[in-house]
């Protein structure tokens, strides 16, 4: 990550502090700035405007006493502050507004009949930046080829099977589960894995230490706050030591070249999702697929964007077939064409039917067994039911 360049000079106190803290655990190494001292009015006010906060004459310089004592504002004043705050929000609102409907200008054409999802978002511009979501996605797009996984690499791995590398996905799901680590750890952790495996052969034994380590990386990289390397390692029962874990660490990184950023199916799951909304169980289900994704290495022949759309088609064919499972702005928006994204359903649906009978796929089975996510992995999948997914296609 990269750190603020920024240098503040601290008081010698400060230092001092420093140098004490030096023995603490790595999670406890906090410099604690020691506050200054409250100011009181009386400290905050100049001397030559005494006579205005004591008088309350109304001059220039009064709105600054004011400001010395705002706890004391009347209540008249704070519903005028409160007003005009809110005439601000509205202007902002209005400027934004006109901002956007000359700014969104997408790179690539939309095609007639598709929507331009981004020139609609102006109420939600923190949320969704509609000024550079297009440029985002294709960057995006173009981020998940240049990152792309050779599906045959194993192939190179004399010792490690893809048999194996599901045991060990499905192992880093239950490492996922044990904190509440958000869904982009896992994917980038299974990506790094992936994009180290295809770059050095890797022995069996090593190769529970490159996933784990795989994991405290992504970890490091998405999330805020992380357990101790100590706390990992127990989850091995201790097989390894925290210095293994380091020395595997420099290794992944240095083949790599430090580069982590790729997109995973989630980023642009939500882009179909708004192109084509559906219903939330729909939504949950084509969740759940991106995650089975994760353990088959036939999975690595598609593109991020490609697996993001054929788990929505599949999941509106199964849980809303009533529903259109697949249209021009899923298209436009998710950079699949039609036949490449139903080559990607079928073996996606492949995988679908082996998930529900191998307990490799366990970790995310029950996962998604839950009230939470709708129970959508305990959704009925018999032969003749997984067969209308394709039919009159």
């Amino acid at each position: 990550m990269d750190t603020d360049s920024t240098h503040v000079e601290a008081p010698a106190h400060a230092a001092a502090a420093v140098a004490t803290s030096a023995a603490l655990p790595a999670l406890d190494r906090c410099v604690s700035i020691a506050p200054a001292p409250e100011q009181t009015a009386e400290q905050t006010v100049p001397p030559h405007l005494h006579h205005h906060q004591q008088v309350g004459k109304s001059s220039a310089m009064a709105p600054l006493a004011r400001h010395a004592t705002f706890a004391s504002w009347p209540a008249a004043n704070a519903a005028a502050a409160a007003v005009n705050a809110r005439a601000s929000q509205s202007t902002l609102i209005s400027a934004a507004q006109a901002r956007l409907s000359n700014a969104v200008k997408p790179t690539r054409p939309i095609p007639a009949g598709v929507p331009n999802l981004d020139e609609e978002d102006y109420d939600l511009s923190l949320m969704y930046v509609p000024e550079y979501a297009a440029e985002i996605y294709e960057y995006l797009n173009n981020l998940q080829h240049v990152y792309a996984i050779n599906p045959t690499y194993l192939s190179r791995q004399p010792e490690i099977t893809a048999r194996m590398r599901s045991i060990l996905v499905g192992w880093l799901f239950q490492v996922h589960q044990t904190w509440p680590f958000k869904q982009e750890t896992l994917y980038l952790a299974v990506h790094v894995l992936d994009r180290f495996l295809q770059r050095r052969q890797v022995p069996r034994t090593r190769l529970q230490l490159i996933g784990l380590t795989s994991f405290i990386i992504a970890a490091k990289y998405e999330e805020i706050y992380i357990p101790e390397i100590t706390e990992f390692v127990a989850l091995t029962h201790n097989l390894f030591s925290s210095q293994d874990v380091l020395v595997a660490e420099s290794e992944i990184l240095v083949a790599l070249g430090f580069n982590l950023g790729t997109p995973s199916p989630l980023h642009f799951l939500r882009r179909g999702y708004r192109a084509s909304p559906c219903r939330p169980k729909t939504y949950t289900f084509a969740k759940y697929m991106c995650e089975l994704s994760l353990y088959s290495a036939e999975m690595l022949e598609f593109p991020q964007s490609t697996i993001a759309g054929a788990a929505l088609f599949v999941s509106r064919r199964i849980t809303s077939p009533t529903e259109v499972a697949w249209d021009d702005s899923m298209q436009f928006y998710l950079f699949t064409p039609y036949e490449a994204m139903l080559r990607c359903a079928r073996t996606l649906l492949e995988l679908l039917r082996v998930a529900h009978t191998d307990n490799v796929y366990e970790a995310v089975y029950n996962r998604f067994r839950d009230e939470a996510n709708q129970r959508v992995s305990r959704i009925p999948l018999n032969a003749e039911k997984l067969e209308l997914v394709f039919k009159d296609i």
